[in-house]
This record gives C-alpha cells, structure tokens and sequence, in this order.
C-alpha cells in the first residue's frame, strides 16, 4: 500500500475546500451582521456628533481588527480540516486494498494523536481483524 504523505496541505481536496468555503460562508456572514448590528445600535446614533475623519478612522481599525482574525481563522480550519482528512484518507486507502482482496498490514489503523475519528478508526481495525480470521 502507498504511504500517505501527511505533509500536503490538502490531502482530501475536495473536501477540505468545501468545508473551508462553508465554514468562511458563515464567518461572512456573521461578521456583517454583527457589523451592521454594530453600525446601528452605536454609530448610527453617534454620527451626527463625531467628526468625519474619526468616523473613518474608526472603521479602518475595525477593518484591521477584523482582517487578521479572519486569515488566523482560515489557517485553523485549514489544520482542522486536515486533522479530519488524515484519517479519512487512511481508511479509504485501507478499505480500497480490502475490497482488492489484499490482505493488509495496516492493522491497526494508525492515526496521529489529536486526529480525529479515532472511534471509527478502533472499529475499522476489529472490522478488518474479524474479516482475516
């Protein structure tokens, strides 16, 4: 069986992009309506009495506020969504060399710690114990 290089940044493509874009989606919108409720309840009330300069100046640091957290937050779903991936990727290899009939070495399943799946991972490993004997 192949090893599985754990170095890429995407190791499942697909799907970590569609859950990066999902995730980002919700982020947006979020942020506009926390934004919009914001420009609302406080500076729609204060605008006929703060200069426009400050008025400016105020939404640029809510704009670098907002920008860093937003990137820091892409990263952190891109290392979450590998985390997934990881283990997903290994029982797709280890259940594709089954259904070929190939009998496996990969028992157990090996994931690193902090991945996720580990439940699925002990189950797969009796599935395919089970399937040898």
């Amino acid at each position: 069986m192949k090893k599985i290089n754990r170095r890429k940044r995407y190791l499942i493509k697909s799907f970590q992009i569609k859950l990066l874009l999902r995730i980002s989606g919700i982020l947006i919108f979020y942020t506009l309506i926390l934004g919009w409720a914001m420009y609302f309840a406080f500076l729609s009330t204060l605008m006929p009495e703060v200069p426009k300069i400050l008025y400016t100046t105020l939404l640029k640091n809510i704009a670098l506020f907002i920008v860093p957290i937003f990137l820091i937050t892409l990263i952190l779903i891109v290392i979450y969504t590998h985390k997934i991936a990881g283990p997903v990727l290994r029982f797709e290899k280890v259940l594709e060399a089954l259904s070929r009939g190939e009998n496996t070495e990969e028992v157990p399943i090996r994931i690193r710690k902090g991945d996720e799946l580990s439940d699925l991972a002990k189950k797969l490993n009796q599935l395919i114990v089970s399937l040898q004997e």
